[in-house]
């Protein structure tokens, strides 16, 4: 999967630039410190990946409505079609595979998410945001988008291509105000994937160090 030519690689700012719990600028702040905006700490470190969101999930009547289409698109691929012809000829085999192919367009056309267009995903001390690609004037909404590091199960950085890393993030129990699991696609060559998971393993050691 190639990445969008509009979207830039990750920023290693060398210092916190913004805060991930309000997009407050912290220019001219000394680290680590503490947002005078949200109080949401923050440390001299931070990388900026831009990309987009894949998927929040999904309600368990889509998940059930994606399995129907798996259990009825695969058999009928495989063998249901010839299984067709004596009864509906190959005309009825045909639409067969027209209501696959219809079914198939409009689960993914109604997939639910969020947020359109780019999105910033910041990585520091107080864990994972998802920003708008832009910055915006209204920060109201923007603590929801703040996964702590404490409220994190698992995350997975997957090699997609050279250039194109996705992000798997899903909550723990104590992230139960957090809606969704975050799955996301960036940006990034293979040397800065590097570089990235090593600032996360380094952050979420940290995280289960305090909780020690």
């Amino acid at each position: 999967m190639a990445a969008p030519k509009t979207l830039s690689n990750p920023e290693w700012t060398g210092h916190s630039v913004i805060c991930i719990g309000c997009e407050y600028s912290l220019a001219g702040l000394v680290a680590p410190g503490i947002c005078p905006e949200c109080s949401t700490p923050f440390d001299k470190d931070q990388v900026l990946l831009h990309g987009v969101i894949y998927s929040h999930g999904g309600s368990p009547a889509r998940r059930f409505a994606w399995l129907t289409y798996l259990a009825f698109t695969v058999p009928y691929v495989w063998f249901g079609w010839a299984m067709v012809i004596p009864f509906a000829g190959l005309w009825g085999s045909l639409i067969g595979f027209g209501v696959v192919v219809a079914w198939g367009a409009v689960l993914l056309i109604t997939n639910p998410r969020d947020r359109k267009g780019t999105q910033r995903f910041v990585i520091g001390r107080s864990g994972i945001a998802t920003l708008p690609g832009t910055a915006q004037t209204d920060t109201t909404t923007l603590h929801a988008s703040l996964i702590p590091w404490d409220a994190v199960a698992s995350i997975q950085l997957q090699r997609i291509s050279s250039n194109w890393k996705r992000l798997r993030v899903r909550p723990s129990a104590r992230g139960s105000h957090i809606r969704h699991r975050l799955i996301a696609g960036f940006r990034c060559g293979d040397e800065d994937a590097v570089r990235i998971q090593q600032m996360i393993d380094e952050l979420s050691h940290q995280q289960r160090t305090v909780e020690a």
